[in-house]
């Protein structure tokens, strides 16, 4: 069994620690090159990561793509991953930022647990940003306990996406042209907060 790897996110903590969670990802995926998805996932020679996060609101938008990662907060009250990217969002080009480019936090692997978190994104209110993500789920063997899920429209994706596109376009963002391989997922103790929509995708919840 593999040594678990201890790490550690803002306040007076033990080193190795880091200002924010995106620094925190960074060092525990240095050399990892992500694995193509497939269910059920492989089993990969990688020692787990704990990365321990300190009381606060981290306005951060995250990624995450190497295996075998708890984010631990000290509970969901206190410990909050914030941004606010909408769907009607225009950018630099003239186009808008769609549904699936929005995710405050996306996870795109396996054997990923969340505990005593909040996700939220705080664009306001579907009727007048659009979609606007909290948690973009892709992966197999995903689990959240006591994390709360906040949001208007489209709160939490459980990927993947369906095969065809409502109207071009609609997909446009990370999981586009990728295969559509389902994961499974568990919310164990979650409060998920939205209005249109807010839980959707494919995966096995």
């Amino acid at each position: 069994m593999n040594d678990i790897l201890h790490i550690y996110v803002g306040g007076a903590q033990p080193d190795p620690c880091f200002a924010t969670i995106g620094e925190a990802i960074a060092y525990a995926s240095r050399g990892y090159a992500p694995s193509p998805a497939a269910y059920p996932a492989p089993d990969e020679e990688l020692p787990p990561v704990v990365i321990h996060i300190a009381p606060g609101v981290y306005r951060e938008k995250l990624v995450l793509e190497r295996p075998y990662v708890t984010l631990l907060g000290s509970s969901a009250q206190d410990t909050v991953l914030v941004w606010g990217d909408y769907a009607r969002q225009v950018l630099e080009d003239g186009s808008q930022r769609g549904t699936f480019r929005t995710a405050a936090f996306r996870i795109h692997t396996h054997d990923v647990t969340l505990e005593q978190l909040t996700i939220r994104n705080d664009a306001g209110c579907g009727r007048r940003v659009g979609q606007a993500i909290a948690l973009y789920a892709d992966g197999d063997r995903l689990h959240l306990k006591h994390c709360r899920l906040l949001g208007s429209q489209d709160t939490l994706f459980t990927a993947p996406l369906p095969l065809k596109e409502a109207q071009p376009g609609g997909f446009v963002g990370p999981g586009e042209h990728l295969p559509r391989t389902m994961g499974r997922q568990y919310y164990e103790h979650c409060y998920i907060q939205g209005d249109v929509n807010f839980i959707f995708g494919g995966a096995i919840c």
